[in-house]
């Protein structure tokens, strides 16, 4: 059963925030993040991220975080056959 995923955590001075799309866009709520199952794509993700950002003139520090499946969701209730697409 999937209970960790990985999202990209961004650092600008002493803000956090978090990737909510592919492009970039970010969000202070958590539960708004891409989600990433595999920790070595969510890196991938942050290394670009980081680089979107200092080309754009904003020192930021991007970084994966380890989260509970269960933050993300909020509480939802999710079918069995979802879960087990994730796994």
């Amino acid at each position: 059963m999937l209970t960790k995923i990985y999202v990209v955590s961004v650092k600008i001075k002493t803000a956090r925030y978090y990737l909510t799309d592919l492009e970039y866009t970010l969000s202070k709520n958590v539960q708004d993040s891409v989600v990433f199952m595999k920790e070595s794509t969510a890196e991938l993700f942050a290394a670009d991220c980081e680089h979107f950002f200092e080309n754009h003139g904003v020192h930021a520090s991007c970084y994966t975080d380890k989260e509970e499946f269960t933050i993300i969701l909020n509480g939802a209730e999710l079918s069995q056959s979802l879960l087990d697409r994730f796994n």
